[in-house]
């Protein structure tokens, strides 16, 4: 997330907004999952993602915006468990 949005690491907490107090918008949402995906070597769809993941909302906070990824990359749309 620091990489992504050039901030230095130690102004992201736990409660940190990314959305309001970063700075995070859509695009850079698609860069970090583009990423997210390289190093790790997953497939994102993209279409698939839920628009509240991608837009947010003013209180939501970092570790919540990283459990939504562990979410996202644990259980990928179209995958049965």
């Amino acid at each position: 997330m620091a990489v992504v949005l050039e901030v230095p690491p130690e102004k992201i907490g736990d409660d940190t907004r990314v959305f309001d107090d970063l700075g995070l918008d859509s695009i850079d949402v698609f860069d970090l999952l583009d990423q997210l995906a390289e190093q790790f070597e997953v497939q994102v769809i993209l279409e698939e993602l839920p628009e509240s993941f991608l837009r947010g909302g003013e209180d939501t906070t970092f570790c919540n915006f990283a459990q939504g990824l562990l979410r996202y990359f644990r259980e990928p749309p179209g995958e049965t468990a």
